[in-house]
C-alpha cells in the first residue's frame, strides 16, 4: 500500500548517461519548491511542498541518494532511495524499508516510444509497474516556461493477505539541469498536481562552504566594531563550533563594556547560512542571509516567522572587491531585508570573502547605521 506514495517523487538519477542524467540533475543540497494543488481526497498539504536531496552514500557497487519532502500525507512524504544504472532509475527503499529486488522506476533512453516493465514486493505488497515516454512537451509552471521530457507511469499494489488491489497514474515533466517541474498523479480518490515554484541547486554548496566559510574550532577573528554615536571599537572575536555545523562569535577581553560585548551565532549548510542568534536574540527558526549556491541577481522572498506579519528579502546583490582592514579580497554582498507589518526595514548586509569568510557586516534600520563590522586580522 505505501509504495505507491512514494514513487512519483522518485524520478531522480545519479550516474546515468549525460544525455538523460541532465534531465535529473542529483547533487546533496538540492531542493525543489512545488505549488500543491488537488482534487477528491486523495491528498492534503499546505503551503509549497519542498522536496530534498539529503544524503548521498554508496552501498556496494551502487551509489543511493535519499529524498525527504514536508509533506505529512504519505503521498507527499517520501524517504526513499535510488540509484541509477545504464539502464535507467532503480528504487531500493522507501520509509528505510527496504525491497525485494530494485524497481525500475524510469527507463533510459527518454526518447519518444520507450516503453518498459517493472515488478517487485515489499512485506505482503507486490508492485507491478509500467511505463511510456510521450515525448517533449513545453510546460508553464510558476518558475518559469521549460522545454521537457514527459512520461507516464502506471503502478498497481496488489496485498496477498487481503487481495486488494490498487492503481495509480503518474505524469511527470522533466527539464533539463532542473528535474520534475510539474507531477500529475492520479487514483481512484482523486486527483493532485505538483508544479515548481523554484529550485535551489546543491551544485557547488560543499565548494562554498570550503572556500566562503572556512572555520575550524580554533579559528580567532578581530574586527573593528562601529556603533553610531560611540567611538569605533576594537574587539577580539572568537569563533568556535556550536551544535551542528553552526559556529559562534563572542567577544572577548575582561575591559570589554557589555555596550561592546557581541554574541551572535551562524550556521551553514548546504542550503545556505544561517543566522541563530543575534546579541540576546534567539532567531527560531534560523534567519536565512545566504542561499547557496552563491550567484549574482539570485532572489528569495518568504514570511519571517520570528517576526509575524512580516515579509523576508534575500538577494546577493554582487560579487567585488572589498577593502578591510585585514586586507583586499574578493566577496559576495549579500542582503537581506525584514519589512515588518509597521513598515519598518531591517537590513543585514555580509561580505563573504574568498578564503576568510565574513570580512564586513553592516546592521541598519531605517537608513541609519546601527552597528558595522570589519575585519582586522584572521586567524585559522
Amino acid at each position: 500500500m505505501g509504495l505507491i506514495s512514494l514513487l512519483f517523487l522518485a524520478c531522480f538519477p545519479q550516474d546515468s548517461p549525460p544525455t538523460d542524467a541532465a534531465y535529473y540533475p542529483l547533487n546533496e543540497g538540492n531542493r525543489w519548491f512545488y505549488q500543491f494543488s488537488r482534487t477528491g481526497y486523495i491528498a492534503r498539504h499546505k503551503g509549497p511542498l519542498e522536496v530534498t536531496l539529503v544524503k548521498k552514500e554508496r552501498l556496494g557497487m551502487a551509489q543511493l541518494s535519499t529524498l525527504r519532502s514536508n509533506g505529512r500525507h504519505w503521498i507527499l512524504n517520501p524517504a526513499h532511495q535510488l540509484s541509477v544504472t545504464n539502464e535507467g532509475i532503480h528504487l531500493h527503499s522507501f520509509r528505510e524499508r527496504p525491497l525485494k529486488s530494485p524497481l525500475l522506476l524510469v527507463k533510459f533512453p527518454l526518447r519518444k516510444g520507450t516503453e518498459w516493465n517493472s515488478t517487485s514486493s515489499i512485506g505482503r505488497d507486490s508492485i507491478r509497474l509500467s511505463g511510456t515516454i510521450a515525448g517533449e512537451e513545453t510546460v508553464k509552471v510558476p518558475s518559469g516556461q521549460y522545454n521537457t521530457i514527459a512520461a507516464k507511469i502506471r503502478i498497481q499494489v496488489l496485498n496477498e493477505r487481503s487481495e486488494v488491489e490498487k492503481r495509480m497514474e503518474i505524469r511527470v515533466w522533466l527539464a533539463r539541469e532542473v528535474g520534475p517541474v510539474r507531477y500529475r498523479i492520479s487514483n481512484e480518490a482523486g486527483s493532485l498536481t505538483l508544479q515548481l515554484l523554484g529550485f535551489n541547486s546543491g551544485i557547488g554548496s560543499e565548494s562554498a562552504i570550503k572556500e566562503y566559510f572556512p572555520l575550524t574550532p580554533d579559528s580567532v577573528l578581530e574586527y573593528k566594531v562601529s556603533v553610531p554615536r560611540r567611538k569605533a571599537t576594537q574587539i577580539r572575536i572568537t569563533a568556535r563550533k556550536g551544535r551542528g555545523n553552526s559556529y559562534v562569535f563572542q567577544s572577548v577581553g575582561e575591559k570589554s563594556s557589555p555596550q561592546e560585548q557581541l554574541n551572535l551565532e551562524v550556521s551553514i549548510d548546504p542550503s545556505g547560512l544561517y543566522l541563530r542568534r543575534f546579541d540576546k536574540w534567539k532567531l527560531n527558526p534560523p534567519l536565512r542571509i545566504a542561499v547557496f549556491p552563491l550567484k549574482v541577481g539570485k532572489l528569495e522572498v518568504s514570511k519571517e516567522k520570528n517576526f509575524p506579519r512580516a515579509t523576508l528579502i534575500t538577494d546577493v546583490q554582487s560579487r567585488e572587491d572589498l577593502q578591510v582592514p585585514a586586507g583586499k579580497y574578493k566577496a559576495y554582498r549579500l542582503h537581506s531585508v525584514l519589512l515588518d507589518r509597521r513598515g519598518s526595514v531591517y537590513s543585514i548586509t555580509v561580505w563573504l570573502a574568498s578564503g576568510v569568510g565574513i570580512a564586513k557586516v553592516r546592521v541598519t534600520s531605517s537608513e541609519q547605521d546601527h552597528m558595522m563590522m570589519e575585519l582586522t586580522s584572521f586567524q585559522k
